[in-house]
């Protein structure tokens, strides 16, 4: 246990972090609540010649309490973490303190990782003013990590990025009440300054009373934008001015009343920088060869039309510019466009329509003082009914799910629903891991060759039958068979048969099922494939009684034949390598909680540790521990365990 004494600062106690594939011990310090007292902790929690005690320290804050700072916290060399003490009470207060002579500092200046979890933190200091940027980054490269924080109040922005190739993983936080109508173009809940962020993940997070704009892009390039079960209410300009993005999924949102401050004539129309207000996404440059991709699909997105008739006969209603031109070019091209609706959303207790302060601001400009009608807080954006109850991708309500008490079951996509593993690399590419198809796998549209199809369209009911196709895209030249192995929960489903079909025409196939595996053997007599790549084989399923939810069937291994030449085995991609049926798409992310007790301890970890590095077949497999279900127990699923990890 590390113990040291720091002048204002609790007893520091002993937490577990684990660091693939050790464990190693990380220290917590207790801040107590006062003024300066957690600057204190963390610039005096050095050794004698100025190196950092223990540069994973994690500070500790009390529920309820009230954090005047003395000054921006500013850190560099280090990963600075911040959190609440576990346990009810609110979220600990980080506000701007005064110092003698009357002046205040933003919270945070960050030139290194930065944590923060259930904190509320706001920019209007202890006498009233209001700083601008909550959060400032300041170094290229940095990872900046969000939960359950609420940033409340901002002149200009919640965060700044002032360096290049930062990633942001922003998730269970609220954003308010950033910016002032007499400048609204400065209200922003993120402004990249015109630097390349390389991921951007904003999920289950709210954002209300927004000036100008969710994400302000003045330039830079995204890698990798993932914005997912959002509720986004009463932005001023734009919602996410994405710019150029190399892959961008926006799914599952609520956006209510975004756009409502309109825009003039005066706008050139055909802008395509200005045409959008809610999903706004620009052409790649000529230099960047990566292949655009575009995800806006199940989103809900209305205006009410009396802010609209409300306003000066000078301004263009948002509700006609949705998009910008190029993203309406993606859409039509995606076809998910009908996917999105556009419905009135009661919520339990939502924020003021601002229809006064945009009158406010077309009547005195920059003489607008009218402030953001906060008294009706705290807000509650639970809803019920309508259509948007059940529109999610995984027939869950749309917006963030906090307000429903739920979890995220489903994200249309195979690429993990938080904190993706390297979604970019800087360097105008994108790189998706998990999401990677390869030549060879399973989709679910029995049309020759790869549709990337892994999620059936509906629930099945007992008794209905699936076709699951089985494909490869390269080698099957010149092959004469092929062997695969598919397995599949017994208990959900039955095989009702397997197909040769497709490139092996005529194909004898020897195989057999044995307890949720089917293991192919295809011999052509006197000839070949007849394609370099197809359909190799239908399995068709049908659903038992003992289905429920979602079920997934993978393919674990392909290889190609030719008589007397070695098989070819054909990498299976972690994106093709299953498909799902039933409600819930990707990966099926099973729980690291594996004895006992509540919650993902260290009595886990002890079980998953003795598990590592196995695979199928091995004496110490055991299936519990393959979190990803892709038959080892490996880095993978030590991420997803990390991921599920609480030391409290």
């Amino acid at each position: 246990m590390h113990r040291r004494n720091i002048t204002f600062v609790g007893l520091a106690i002993v937490a577990l972090c684990i660091t693939a594939p050790q464990v190693s011990a990380q220290t917590i310090v207790q801040v107590a609540p006062g003024f300066g007292t957690l600057n204190l902790a963390i610039d005096g929690d050095t050794t004698a010649t100025g190196e950092r005690n223990d540069p994973e320290t994690i500070y500790e804050l009390e529920r309820d309490g009230l954090y005047l700072l003395d000054g921006s916290i500013e850190h560099e060399g280090f990963h600075l973490t911040i959190v609440a003490a576990e346990g009810s009470g609110a979220r600990p207060i980080l506000q701007p303190g005064v110092v003698e002579g009357g002046g205040s500092s933003r919270p945070f200046r960050a030139r290194a990782d930065i944590t923060l979890r259930s904190i509320y933190a706001t920019n209007r200091d202890e006498l009233g003013a209001l700083n601008t940027r909550i959060l400032r980054v300041s170094a290229d490269s940095v990872r900046i990590t969000l939960d359950d924080v609420h940033f409340d109040e901002d002149g200009q922005s919640g965060i700044r990025l002032d360096n290049t190739d930062n990633s942001i993983f922003i998730t269970n936080s609220i954003f308010s009440r950033i910016g002032i109508h007499a400048s609204p173009d400065n209200g922003r809940g993120i402004d990249d300054r015109g630097n390349p962020i390389d991921s951007l993940v904003i999920q289950n997070s709210t954002f209300y009373n927004i000036t100008s704009n969710v994400l302000r892009n003045g330039g830079g390039i995204i890698n990798y934008a993932d914005i997912n079960h959002n509720t986004i209410v009463n932005i001023g300009q734009y919602g996410l001015d994405l710019g150029e993005v190399i892959t961008a999924h926006v799914t599952n949102n609520q956006f209510i009343n975004v756009g409502y401050m309109g825009t003039t004539e005066f706008i050139e129309l055909d802008d395509p920088d200005e045409t959008g207000r809610v999903v706004v996404v620009n052409p790649l440059q000529s230099d960047i060869t990566a292949t655009q991709v575009m995800n806006v699909r199940n989103n809900n997105i209305y205006i009410d039309p009396l802010i609209e008739a409300a306003q000066p006969d000078s301004v263009i209603a948002a509700s006609g510019l949705v998009y910008s031109s190029h993203a309406m070019e993606l859409l039509e091209a995606s076809g998910t466009g009908p996917t999105n609706i556009s419905e009135a959303v009661a919520f339990t207790n939502g924020p003021a329509d601002p229809s006064s302060l945009m009158l406010d601001f077309y009547e005195f400009g920059e003489a607008s003082t009218a402030p953001w009608d906060n008294t009706a807080t705290p807000y509650d954006f639970l809803y019920t009914g309508g259509e948007s109850a059940s529109a999610s991708t995984g027939m869950q309500p749309l917006g963030s799910l906090v307000w429903h008490s739920q979890e995220i079951a489903d994200s249309d996509r195979t690429t993990p629903l938080v904190d993706p593993v390297d979604p970019g690399d800087g360097d105008g590419t994108v790189t998706l891991p998990v999401g990677e198809e390869g030549p060879g796998g399973l989709d679910l549209d029995t049309a020759s060759g790869n549709q990337s199809v892994h999620q059936t369209a509906t629930n099945p009911s007992v008794g209905d039958q699936i076709s699951v196709d089985v494909f490869a895209t390269e080698g099957a030249t010149d092959k004469t068979g092929y062997q695969a192995s598919i397995t599949w929960d017994p208990t959900a489903l039955s095989l009702v048969s397997y197909s040769v079909v497709g490139i092996f025409p005529g194909g004898l196939d020897l195989g057999g099922e044995t307890d949720g595996t089917y293991n192919a053997a295809v011999a052509i007599l006197g000839g070949s494939a007849s394609a370099d790549a197809g359909s190799v084989g239908l399995a068709t399923f049908e659903v038992l009684d003992g289905f429920s939810g979602s079920t997934t069937v993978t393919l674990t291994s392909l290889s190609l034949e030719a008589h007397g030449v070695a098989a070819n085995d054909l990498a299976i991609g972690p994106g093709a390598a299953f498909v799902v049926i039933g409600g819930v798409s990707g990966p099926v992310i099973k729980t690291a909680d594996l004895d006992d007790t509540p919650g993902v301890g260290f009595g886990d970890f002890l079980i998953f540790a003795g598990g590592f590095n196995t695979v199928a077949g091995d004496d110490r497999y055991d299936e519990r521990l393959d979190l990803d279900g892709n038959g080892d127990v490996g880095f993978g699923d030590f991420l997803i365990f990390a991921a599920q990890f609480s030391a409290g």
